[in-house]
């Protein structure tokens, strides 16, 4: 609202807007609130529909659950019943993966966009999303992540660290620092910006990436 045509991403060749992001992901939290399931899978590439579609089910009070589209079949199936996902979001790019993942409605990102919910009536113990790790045992495991601990990371981080303008979203959306990163940006107005898997994986390539992008903030596993 303080700063409408900044840049909110910078993402598949694109820059968008925080109005224009903001407009985006209320349309799709007008349509994922007329559904009643709580918990919506997201089956979406890297990039702008991913960062939409998880703020859209943020504003309209659902719970999100990463669906990466290069997992194998059976993980998301085993992840869809597992999460008693209701709904799958999906793209034109992972509507091959989806059209098999079972009883789950199928969303597009791109349909027509529904009524702007109210603000998120969510508590501080409801769920924000749900994750899945590989568990001890070989089976995926979701761990559950409530609002409250996630809105105390995030005013952590703005007392603790010197602003940042530009911060890359580098982490894998199933891994939680993906959460840190995006919101952590997107809370504090600065830009976020976004590689594919071919560009984290060419970890050589990184300086000059974030020298092109003038990065000032990412969250790296170190050696």
């Amino acid at each position: 609202a303080q700063r409408p045509d900044a840049v909110a991403l910078r993402a598949e060749g694109r820059e968008i807007a925080y109005r224009e992001l903001d407009e985006l992901s209320d349309g799709f939290a007008g349509v994922l609130a007329a559904h009643e399931s709580p918990r919506i899978g997201l089956c979406l590439n890297h990039g702008v529909d991913m960062v939409v579609g998880i703020w859209a089910c943020i504003k309209a009070g659902k719970t999100y659950v990463p669906l990466n589209p290069d997992y194998p079949l059976e993980r998301l199936r085993y992840i869809v019943e597992d999460a008693g996902i209701g709904q799958v979001v999906k793209n034109a790019r992972t509507q091959a993966v989806v059209a098999d993942l079972g009883a789950a409605e199928l969303i597009d990102i791109g349909a027509p966009r529904g009524a702007v919910p109210p603000l998120s009536q969510a508590r501080p113990a409801e769920l924000a999303y749900v994750l899945y790790t590989s568990g001890s045992t070989g089976a995926p495991k979701g761990v559950a992540m409530p609002h409250a601990p996630l809105a105390q990371l995030l005013h952590w981080q703005r007392q603790a660290l010197a602003p940042a303008q530009r911060v890359l979203q580098f982490a894998a959306v199933g891994f939680d620092v993906a959460f840190q990163e995006i919101f952590g940006a997107l809370c504090s107005g600065a830009a976020l910006v976004m590689i594919d898997a071919r560009q984290r994986l060419d970890i050589a390539a990184l300086p000059a990436l974030l020298a092109a992008h003038a990065v000032d903030r990412l969250h790296l596993p170190y050696i």
